[in-house]
């Protein structure tokens, strides 16, 4: 699941076009599979997701539906994978909370393909960690 805030559409469609054209992901994705009722959709995808791709941005941290689906997957332990989508921004506030320590994949700073392969490798590297935790249990 891709998680955005409107004002950053244009660089959250091109992830998602990318990871599921390219690479063959299947990713939920608001305005490609929202049906229904706003927060019923969005608490639906988060409960269904394996992932979350939080793109931080200061529209994104003032947007409370972003908000809302954010603290939901907090508190459902979802993997959130943050994706920082201007070059200076900082998450701080309930978002810098959320995202703890956790390291980013920065679209404002690299080149899309380079950002695009970050991204890449770590939900790779997320799905085998997990993959193996499984195992191991």
């Amino acid at each position: 699941m891709i998680s955005y805030s409107w004002a950053d559409m244009d660089l959250a469609h091109r992830i998602f076009k990318h990871l599921t054209e390219k690479l063959g992901y299947k990713i939920w994705l608001d305005q490609e599979q929202m049906h229904g009722s706003t927060i019923q959709a969005m608490a639906n995808a988060v409960e269904g997701a394996e992932f979350i791709l939080m793109c931080m941005s200061e529209t994104y941290k003032r947007s409370a539906n972003c908000q809302s689906e954010a603290e939901y997957a907090f508190n459902r332990k979802k993997h959130i994978v943050p994706i920082k989508m201007k070059k200076d921004y900082v998450a701080d506030g309930w978002l810098g909370f959320i995202l703890g320590t956790r390291m980013y994949i920065d679209f404002g700073t690299y080149e899309f393909d380079k950002a695009i392969q970050l991204l890449d490798n770590e939900i790779r590297l997320q799905k085998k960690k997990r993959k193996d935790a499984k195992v191991a249990s």
